[in-house]
């Protein structure tokens, strides 16, 4: 049986009784003093990080839900989609795998292709050739235009009537102005333009009829000069064969460079062995596809379709080239399913994309990349130099535009606001924010379109305001607070 000690008994123990005079105390201990937790350990206040982002992520779904939402769009909401992500998590799906109608958004798989596949340094090459000799400066007899395929074989002139008129573009004029310095004074035969290179479909056959006579395209050609527009400026009627009118227009250059053409100008094909007299190669191809996506040029899209294929597919044909590009996207592994690729360029109405194929395929190219580079900046450039002007989206939203009757949509990036101290108190600083809207069911006129357009510029000023969270410092832990604690 085990003894209880008494405190008695240990003061004995020790040399002294309960009470004896003259004998030690011990002191009498003083208050603890502990700091108690004002937020539990288990708090979410102790990853305030993750607080501020899942709020801000709640409050970005219901906002750009809201939007979708609005009476304006008349259930059009129900036939679209968006997709937001930010650094590889996304944080907005409505409808993310419904396959819908594009419109110009198209042009990003036609663009990523070519980005891929041919490379962004690349150039295209158009050439001058002659089938005789020259004699003290006379060529008697053909000089050929070569077409190598470039969509921006333009004069400056033309280039200065577009949207951005200081885009690049190829100088057709100094082509010319180069025959001369070559050599050549006079030319007795005629001047060719030859343009088999690609095929003869000057159109997709699924497109409608309409498309012509709106202007939306010029006739596809590997050579034609300002878009195939006769009087070198935009808005004048575009030719039925733009070899010859090329190699017309091209004869006009001439003579203007101080050669003498006595033939008229006409399509042609240069022979095997025919002797290059000088060349012109275009802008590098990262500045061409920029040129394109940012005025969202039909007709330079389908031509990038066309070179694919001449380069890759076994043939100049709008065929070969969509064959390049699916085999493209599969082998990067970006999620094609639900995708159709009837042209290069969105016009064709049966075109079909899904909004996560469009921010996967963003995401892939990244924010810093050849593909941002090359799209509409708010308020600045492009199909977008004049939307969201004076707003928190203007210089910081690149995207690609679509616009056809009944569909509008605007995919690409949104830039961080700026490195400041308020920003990184207030979380603001994830990265850029990756999205694809795709409207779909709209209205198929101007006033569908002018309600896309309103929508389009809605989200990206809710992106652009992303995130919307309390300051960091009130979600994380509070301090503890001091107390006193008896012995």
């Amino acid at each position: 049986m085990v003894a209880l000690v008494s405190a008695a008994a240990v003061l004995v123990s020790l040399g002294a009784t309960p009470g004896q005079s003259g004998a030690a105390v011990a002191p009498t201990p003083a208050p603890m003093t502990v700091r108690s937790l004002t937020t539990p350990l288990l708090s979410p206040r102790r990853l305030p990080q993750w607080v501020a982002t899942t709020v801000a992520g709640q409050r970005l779904l219901a906002s750009l839900r809201a939007t979708l939402a609005q009476p304006l769009l008349a259930g059009a909401g129900a036939k679209s989609c968006l997709v937001v992500s930010q650094a590889g998590a996304t944080l907005a799906a409505i409808n993310p795998t419904l396959a819908v109608d594009p419109a110009s958004n198209m042009k990003l798989l036609t663009a990523t292709a070519v980005l891929d596949k041919i490379g962004p340094a690349a150039v295209y090459t158009t050439k001058v050739v002659t089938t005789a000799p020259v004699d003290a400066g006379v060529l008697n007899g053909n000089l050929v235009l070569v077409g190598g395929g470039d969509p921006l074989l333009r004069t400056e002139g033309y280039q200065s009537g577009l949207i951005d008129g200081a885009g690049v573009f190829t100088n057709v004029a100094q082509l010319a102005a180069q025959v001369r310095a070559a050599g050549i004074t006079e030319i007795t035969g005629s001047v060719l333009g030859d343009d088999s290179r690609y095929d003869a479909q000057r159109a997709i056959p699924s497109w409608p009829a309409r498309y012509a006579a709106e202007d939306d395209f010029g006739p596809l050609s590997a050579l034609e000069i300002n878009d195939d527009y006769l009087a070198g400026s935009p808005g004048v009627t575009k030719g039925a064969q733009p070899p010859a009118a090329a190699a017309q227009y091209f004869a006009t250059l001439l003579r203007a460079a101080g050669v003498r053409v006595l033939g008229a100008g006409a399509a042609g094909v240069a022979p095997v062995g025919a002797r290059t007299v000088t060349s012109i190669s275009s802008a590098p191809m990262a500045a061409v596809v920029g040129e394109i996506l940012r005025e969202s040029d039909d007709t330079g899209a389908e031509l990038l379709v066309k070179e694919l294929g001449v380069r890759f597919g076994g043939a100049g044909t709008t065929a070969a080239g969509l064959a390049v590009e699916r085999a493209d996207l599969s082998a990067d592994g970006l999620p094609t399913q639900g995708a159709v690729l009837v042209d290069g360029s969105g016009l064709d109405l049966s075109d079909r994309v899904t909004c996560q194929l469009e921010t996967v395929l963003l995401a892939r190219a990244g924010p810093t990349g050849v593909l941002a580079a090359a799209l509409p900046v708010a308020g600045k450039s492009g199909t977008l130099h004049a939307r969201l002007l004076h707003t928190a989206a203007a210089g910081r939203v690149l995207a690609k535009t679509g616009t056809l009757f009944g569909v509008s949509a605007l995919s690409g990036f949104v830039e961080s606001g700026p490195n400041t101290a308020a920003n990184r108190a207030q979380g603001t600083l994830g990265g850029p924010l990756v999205f694809s809207l795709i409207l779909n069911g709209l209205p198929p006129n101007l006033a569908g379109e002018a309600t896309g357009v309103t929508i389009g510029n809605q989200v990206a000023l809710v992106l652009a305001g992303f995130p919307t969270t309390p300051p960091l410092a009130e979600l994380s832990p509070q301090p503890a607070h001091v107390v006193s604690v008896a012995p």
